[in-house]
């Protein structure tokens, strides 16, 4: 890093306040050592040692959030402590204030997560509770349809009732024409309108059959098996019998088989393998965390916990977290929930 970058980095730490000033000082005692304040040790600048675990700072109190802050933490929690199936976040016509913002990550920092899963949940009830602020609604039942189906749905509905009301028009039971149809004859109108009906539904089908197609194709990728077993329904055969299944595969794995273990292959491949160095520790540090949200597009497809990237961009004062959480998962060598 150099001298350009490093006062770039301090200057943002200050500026959003992603440190307190205790933890400055913390800092800047350990890099200056016990002697004089302002003298700086020469040498290259040791990278810090991989950050473990998070505890919310103690020093940010109830009586340090203002009015607005206590009632989004108030909130949040609220919205923690009850369990509903994630839905999709709305995507935000109106960037929230910055004032709003800073009191939602003044809020986040007095909310201790154990695991990434628990920050995670965290910045999803986070983001519902800042959208049912600014005035979107959070349905979870229209996570039942893709937008795409929903729309030809309700498109086919209209079809359908324009295909009826000028039946009855041609019946002579009613004299209302559909507005779209009112320069047409009532045969030419009604053939019209059956023909855009025949159109919607084709279009649904064939859709339908496309994300199927798409799905077991995925399915199949994974685990073949269960698709077999979709494909034939109730005619499964039944399972062979356990001793002559044990016989089989003993007959397999049991037998003793030697291989040539000086192949020439084998011994290139030593040699071309034997120089390599072993990779180091690898420490996620906030800054990574910066980088990267930052570089992502921020209303994007959501991901299975239907997180925008704009939140993970917005919702500053858990960048530490994050990268203390993911440290965590790499000494543990353990993947999360």
């Amino acid at each position: 890093m150099t001298a350009k970058q490093l006062v770039a980095q301090c200057s943002n730490i200050r500026k959003k306040g992603l440190l307190s000033q205790l933890e400055i000082d913390e800092v800047q005692h350990k890099c200056y050592g016990k002697g004089e304040p302002g003298r700086q040790v020469r040498g290259e600048i040791s990278s810090p040692p991989p950050e473990i675990g998070y505890q919310a700072p103690s020093a940010i109190g109830e009586g340090s959030l203002s009015a607005r802050g206590t009632d989004l933490k108030d909130r949040i929690m609220a919205k923690l402590e009850t369990w509903t199936p994630r839905s999709r976040l709305p995507r935000l016509r109106e960037v929230p204030s910055e004032g709003l913002l800073d009191d939602v990550n003044a809020a986040l920092r007095t909310i201790p997560t154990a695991t990434i899963t628990d920050t995670n949940k965290l910045i999803y009830n986070t983001a519902a509770v800042i959208s049912e602020m600014l005035g979107y609604k959070l349905n979870s039942h229209k996570g039942q349809y893709p937008p795409w189906r929903r729309r030809l749905e309700a498109k086919i509905k209209e079809a359908w009732r324009e295909v009826s009301q000028l039946s009855e028009l041609q019946k002579g039971t009613t004299k209302k024409v559909p507005k779209k149809y009112r320069k047409l004859s009532i045969s030419e109108a009604l053939e019209t309108a059956k023909q855009r009906l025949t159109a919607l539904a084709s279009h649904l089908r064939r859709y339908t059959r496309e994300i199927e197609g798409r799905r077991i194709n995925q399915l199949f990728s994974t685990e073949p098996a269960k698709v077999y077993s979709q494909w034939q329904g109730n005619n499964m055969r039944t399972a062979p019998p356990r001793l002559e299944t044990e016989q089989y595969w003993k007959s397999i794995w049991e037998k003793d088989a030697t291989h040539n273990s000086n192949a020439q292959w084998l011994v290139d491949l030593r040699a071309d393998h034997s120089d390599l160095p072993e990779q180091g520790p690898v420490t996620i540090t906030v800054a990574d965390i910066q980088e990267r949200v930052s570089s992502m597009k921020s209303w994007t497809a959501p991901g299975p916990d239907m997180v925008h990237a704009y939140w993970l961009k917005k919702l500053t004062a858990l960048h530490e977290r994050l990268a203390a959480q993911m440290n965590q998962l790499l000494v543990d060598e353990r993947h999360p929930e």
